[in-house]
């Protein structure tokens, strides 16, 4: 199956496979992986088209604890939104910062300007990215996120988990135990 999902702070609309064939109705919300990482998205509609070659992944339907992490990573946003402000007054440049935008599975913060960037500002991004995410540290939180704790993540064969899921990540744990039967 296919659908058109809107993803990202821009509302973009791309063409998305399902992983295992599952279907989604219409305004369901998604975890899907795209170029990017993996994202938030919302289900326009199925569609018979195709995209070869593309990355989008419809992965899982959004869970409870999933919404509780993009609560947490928007308390994060607004706090690199500040941050990024501040370095701008302190450097005196002159970009407008319109808003950021943290993706689901913590690895990237993208900063979105308005009008011409100056070329002082990706110098300035890139240590303020590097700085936001020491300080956050979502990077082995990303890793048990996007792939679990291995192949079969939350089914009986995979030893981690029973029925219920996954013992070790129960986060993935769900999502994992529906796509691998």
């Amino acid at each position: 199956m296919n659908y058109l999902v809107q993803v990202g702070l821009l509302d973009e609309i791309n063409i998305f496979r399902s992983s295992g064939g599952r279907r989604f109705p219409r305004d369901c919300q998604v975890v899907c992986r795209t170029d990017r990482g993996l994202e938030v998205g919302k289900v326009i509609t199925s569609t018979d088209s195709v995209v070869d070659g593309s990355s989008n992944v419809i992965l899982r339907r959004m869970t409870k604890d999933d919404r509780l992490i993009v609560e947490r990573l928007n308390r994060f946003k607004e706090r690199a939104f500040a941050a990024c402000e501040r370095l701008l007054a302190d450097y005196n440049l002159p970009a407008i910062l319109v808003d950021t935008e943290h993706l689901f599975d913590g690895n990237s913060v993208y900063f979105y300007f308005l009008g011409d960037i100056p070329e002082d500002i990706e110098g300035l991004t890139e240590r303020l990215a590097d700085v936001y995410d020491a300080k956050v540290r979502f990077r082995q939180f990303a890793d048990k996120l996007a792939n679990g704790c291995g192949p079969g993540c939350g089914t009986v064969d995979s030893k981690c988990g029973d029925e219920h899921g996954c013992k070790s990540c129960a986060i993935v744990g769900s999502c994992r135990k529906s796509s691998a039967k």
